[in-house]
């Protein structure tokens, strides 16, 4: 029998038999094989992937979570990519970077979130050039979920003067943000105000009990003018029926007024009117707590910069801080009446105590509660530069902590 001759075509390599070749369905099933390993495999669900063994090169496409795939001569699917649903060209774009992020244009932040939340977490970044604005909702920076602005600017128009930005969930972080509320009076002033919160950390957003497991703000800057509004809060008054607890979140973030020249272009005087709020104020001291948290930053203007409120337990937060006073603020540190908070450590610097109407320290909270003992205010410390025993108003009736850092000296208050 005469042995078939062929060509191959040139761009899959098929063979191609010459008029007049016997033993045709040879090429033609050797065909079949090569397009098998070829042609992109389409898949209804990203977990049918796993039934099926990749050729080398072999594209594929989950149309569930549009991911991209391409085969590994292992027999291994390795992601590329996300497709996005975006045309430029009449050809899908990708929107993921090298190091597998999903970039999110302006309008679109939370559905990226989303995304890569239903995908089991991972990072989302903003794209620098594009000009992003407060959101009407709040983002939900879900679990597992890393918000990266990526040196983006968010800049406020001074509209939705209530709305919260960022709700963090547990185990999200928040990467160098840099939100600027008064965008050179284009945004928010003193005489139209933010009054919201920027950062909520609470976790009633979630409807949980427990909230910890790492959630992070790290880097970046806001800024802001209006003396009114909330940094960052941290809240358990919601869920009445069970506990709620915050605990070892860390926050290394920063906050303040614009800086010279911008200062004297600003109308007044002050960033927030709190800077960092611990809030259990509306709610019953049978359970929930904000114990071992951890901050670090430069906290500038805000009339009072860390303030604690509510009967149960706040203990144990660690501050490092270098703050700024400004002229007519009311304190530097505010525990307000009816309060517990137990053994919270502040450290650093202070400046220009002067300035300040009240002490900078406000102790203002005598609590106990009657059948939990420590459910009570006692024992917190600040170990500063700038401040001295003086300056601290004590009415817990109990042992607080004065050390002066440059001479190491501590005085029971």
């Amino acid at each position: 029998m005469e042995s078939y001759t062929m060509d191959d075509t040139p761009k899959f390599g098929l063979e191609r038999p010459r008029k007049g070749t016997s033993d045709w369905h040879e090429p033609l099933n050797g065909n079949f094989t090569r397009l098998d390993d070829s042609l992109m495999v389409t898949v209804d669900s990203e977990s049918d992937l796993c039934e099926i063994e990749a050729a080398a090169g072999q594209p594929a496409y989950a149309v569930d979570t549009k991911r991209f795939f391409i085969g590994q001569s292992d027999g291994s699917w390795e992601l590329q990519g996300i497709i996005s649903s975006q045309q430029s060209g009449g050809s899908a774009q990708s929107d993921v970077t090298q190091d597998g992020a999903i970039v999110a244009p302006p309008g679109q932040v939370q559905s990226a979130i989303d995304r890569v939340a239903n995908n089991g977490g991972g990072l989302v970044k903003l794209t620098p050039a594009e000009s992003y604005r407060p959101p009407s909702n709040p983002w939900r920076v879900k679990p597992n979920v890393s918000l990266d602005f990526n040196g983006a600017v968010m800049r406020a128009q001074g509209e939705r003067n209530d709305a919260d930005i960022v709700y963090l969930g547990p185990r999200s972080q928040v990467l160098y943000p840099k939100i600027d509320l008064w965008n050179g009076g284009d945004g928010f002033d003193a005489s139209n105000p933010y009054r919201g919160r920027v950062f909520s950390i609470d976790p009633g957003n979630w409807g949980l009990g427990y909230f910890a497991d790492g959630t992070t703000i790290h880097g970046g800057y806001t800024l802001a003018v209006g003396a009114e509004g909330t940094w960052l809060y941290l809240g358990i008054n919601k869920a009445e029926s069970r506990g709620n607890h915050v605990s070892f979140v860390t926050i290394t973030s920063n906050f303040g007024y614009p800086s010279y020249p911008n200062r004297q272009a600003a109308d007044g005087e002050k960033s927030f009117e709190t800077g960092i709020y611990f809030d259990s104020s509306t709610r019953s001291s049978d359970g929930g707590f904000m114990n071992g948290n951890f901050f670090c930053g430069n906290y500038q203007d805000a009339s009072v910069p860390i303030r604690m409120e509510g009967p149960n337990p706040i203990n144990k937060n660690i501050f490092n801080t270098q703050i700024q006073t400004t002229d007519g603020g009311t304190s530097i540190w505010r525990i307000e009446p009816q309060t517990a908070a137990r053994e919270n450590l502040m450290k650093g610097a202070i400046w220009d105590v002067g300035r300040l109407d009240g002490q900078a320290w406000q102790i203002l909270s005598s609590f106990q509660a009657p059948d939990k003992p420590h459910h009570v205010c006692r024992d917190n410390h600040m170990n500063v530069l700038g401040a001295t025993p003086e300056a601290v108003q004590n009415e817990s009736g109990r042992a607080q902590w004065m050390t002066n850092a440059a001479t190491n000296q501590t005085t029971e208050l």
